[in-house]
């Protein structure tokens, strides 16, 4: 995996992670995360917005009770 997208020097994660003294987990989360924001995560992984309109519903379904007749 490389940041060229926004890293014109096209350095991998791992020696743009050692640079800034982080794990390169942490700056592939960060970057996935970055990703998504601008809907350009991968296929299938839900935006920011999604996310949260996804807790929001989970949220509003589980205070509602059932209905019973």
């Amino acid at each position: 995996m490389s940041l060229t997208g926004g890293n014109s020097s096209g350095k991998t994660v791992t020696a743009v992670a050692r640079e800034l003294g982080i794990s390169s987990e942490s700056l592939r989360g960060w970057y996935r995360k970055a990703k998504a924001v601008q809907d350009e995560g991968t296929p299938g992984e839900l935006s920011s917005a999604e996310c949260e309109e996804l807790k929001r519903l989970t949220t509003h379904t589980k205070t509602r009770r059932p209905q019973r007749l």
